[in-house]
């Protein structure tokens, strides 16, 4: 019986006790009814704690008819927003379809046009169409062909004078090294008078080229830019 009574006791102070706490009374009232409650002091903290971070919740929980308005009047916007970006991708969709179909089909007329142009190009060289007859568009491929032509003919010229130009060089490294590893002898004062000559024939020769070839670069360029 008395165990009985010591224990309704202890429910009776520990009741009170939360109460207490939820009350949020000061620690000098809540340690009487912990110890009243047979409660430990770290059993009382941890019951203090855990009804404080009840008190939070209940705070956060309150928000929630809110929480509920502000999300669904967001979600309401994002869906507007949603709507309107799809209808003007929509809109821009149709506009670069239509803009490709357009240039697609101004391409192939190019295209087609350009066709004719080579062929009556043809008709030209083999004499069925008279200057006088002739397109513009024609007389520029014609123009365009014979500057081509030309440009070619510089450009072998300008080729064939930078390979000389480089044989030339190299004749005049291979007498130079000739001319350092001769051996100073009195019997090789005969060879490297020679060789000093070939030397000086060599350079001037390398100098003609060199002039040569710069005239043939400018040349080449300048029919280069004169195609049309």
């Amino acid at each position: 019986m008395l165990a009985e009574l010591e224990m309704h006791n202890r429910q009776v102070a520990r009741q009170d006790l939360l109460a207490a706490v939820w009350e949020g009374a000061e620690s000098s009232r809540l340690l009487p009814l912990a110890e009243a409650a047979g409660l430990s002091g770290r059993e009382a903290d941890e019951m203090i704690g855990r009804v404080e971070q009840a008190k939070e919740w209940l705070a956060e929980v309150d928000r929630l008819p809110g929480l509920r308005r502000d999300a669904a009047g967001a979600s309401g916007r994002l869906d507007k927003v949603r709507a309107r970006a799809a209808a003007k991708i929509a809109r821009l969709e149709d506009q670069v379809r239509s803009a490709a179909f357009e240039a697609e089909t101004a391409i192939k007329a190019v295209h087609a046009a350009e066709d004719l142009s080579r062929r009556l190009l043809t008709m030209y060289d083999e004499g069925l169409l008279a200057h006088a007859d002739t397109p513009q568009e024609v007389l520029r491929l014609i123009a365009r062909r014979n500057a081509e032509e030309t440009f070619q003919r510089f450009e072998k010229v300008r080729v064939a004078a930078f390979d000389e130009r480089n044989r030339c060089r190299t004749v005049v490294c291979n007498i130079q090294k000739q001319l350092a590893e001769l051996p100073v002898t009195i019997s090789s004062q005969r060879d490297e008078a020679m060789l000093r000559e070939r030397l000086k024939d060599a350079k001037d020769r390398l100098a003609e080229n060199e002039s040569s070839l710069k005239n043939a670069q400018a040349a080449a360029e300048a029919a280069r830019k004169a195609i049309p």
